[in-house]
């Protein structure tokens, strides 16, 4: 289920949200959309994490049920990578559930979590919602079954796990158009992080306490194809992202994010991994886009490097800024009497880290009006200077 967060003028709100939510351009793609502060998921994540080794073995299926509220928007720079302007989202504490099984000096034993407890913070890129970093912390007690030998909690565990994407994985690619339409990520994860395990001193076996970093860098590799829209989840209309085996995701409009995502194998250096990843959205509480109407660039496309306009409606005689997240361009108008805003920018010269087919870059642009903290965000879509002769020249 989508819900609006309560305010006034509810029924406004929601007409509000309804039409930017499901913005379309010109092409009759869905671009880009704008997180409010406080938009809320409900997620559920679920994954396998083997540490499995030639002298022992560790298998624990986790279940994670969280929420991520967005709580800023600023410029970060993760352990990996430069600076980028991001969402940043809380990972609210939530519950945390694992069952799964160890084997140690040939007896199997089966474990169990308790006390659970998680946190940690998400970014995505304001532009294109690429994903750039996560941090996740998860805390609880391990309980084990010896059979007739012993039961109860045998150690405390924490993992700490950081995740971070170098250039940011862009996994969508706005304006979301025609199926068959694809795009190349070619990124690095860094992956990093440390699992403690210290055993309880009155268990009845002699059992030494486990600090084991994990410092992997895995490349992601693939070429990202727009599929079918289908019902998946809590939307009903939701497009399908392939990427092999690698990654597979349903983005849905109305939810603001992908309500489902689902990822490969993650291999840690000396043994184990993170398997079967699978995040899913329960549910959204979103606030409307409210207070900037009407956002257009011109030309769309636009060429490599060429001026561009960009034209909406505000509140009047207050102060707009437009910032090209490519280049860190920034500028700064007033507003007319009747609210209406007209600002030049420039293209950038370049396509953007993900080669799609139908463009040769495409570039978030944020119009911002610091009265209020309003802001909404579209994507350019560039041209190379020769595409424009394509119908009527054979380029050699």
């Amino acid at each position: 289920m989508v819900r609006l967060a309560k305010g006034p003028s509810a029924c406004c709100f929601v007409v509000c949200a309804v039409v930017v939510a499901l913005a379309h351009d010109a092409r009759g793609a869905v671009d880009v959309p704008t997180w409010e502060f406080s938009d809320q998921w409900e997620i559920r994540e679920t994954f396998t994490i083997d540490l499995s080794d030639d002298d022992s073995a560790l298998s624990l299926d986790v279940q994670l049920i969280s929420s991520f509220r967005r709580i800023g928007v600023e410029t970060r720079t993760g352990s990996a990578g430069g600076p980028q302007r991001v969402y940043v989202q809380e990972h609210l504490s939530g519950t945390v559930d694992a069952d799964g099984s160890a084997e140690i000096g040939g007896t199997t034993v089966d474990l169990s979590f308790a006390n659970g407890d998680l946190g940690g913070e998400s970014w995505s890129r304001v532009s294109d919602l690429a994903w750039v970093h996560e941090d996740l912390v998860i805390e609880g007690d391990l309980v084990a079954d010896f059979g007739l030998i012993f039961r109860g909690k045998v150690a405390r565990v924490t993992l700490e796990l950081t995740m971070d994407f170098v250039p940011p994985a862009e996994f969508y690619d706005f304006p979301i158009g025609e199926p068959g339409e694809t795009w190349e990520v070619d990124v690095m994860l860094v992956l990093t992080g440390r699992l403690v395990v210290a055993f309880a001193p009155d268990i009845p076996f002699d059992l030494g306490d486990v600090d084991q970093p994990l410092d992997t860098m895995v490349p992601v590799q693939v070429t990202m194809t727009l599929g079918e829209r289908e019902s998946r989840g809590i939307s009903r209309d939701a497009y399908r992202i392939d990427g092999g085996e690698v990654f597979t995701a349903w983005y849905a409009p109305e939810v603001r994010n992908a309500v489902e995502i689902q990822t490969n194998v993650f291999r840690f250096d000396g043994g184990g991994g993170l398997e079967e990843f699978t995040r899913v959205v329960l549910d959204a509480e979103l606030r409307p886009n409210v207070g900037i109407s009407d956002l257009q660039i011109t030309p769309q496309p636009a060429q490599f490097g060429a001026p561009v306009v960009v034209t909406g409606q505000t509140t009047a005689t207050t102060s707009v800024e437009a910032r090209l997240d490519a280049t860190g361009s920034l500028q700064t108008v007033e507003s007319n009497g009747e609210g209406a805003f007209t600002i030049e920018l420039t293209a950038p010269d370049h396509d953007d880290d993900t080669p799609a087919s139908d463009d040769d870059g495409s570039h978030g642009i944020e119009v911002f009006v610091p009265a209020g903290e309003l802001r909404l965000f579209k994507t350019l879509q560039l041209e190379r200077p020769e595409n424009a002769a394509r119908d009527h020249w054979t380029l050699y």
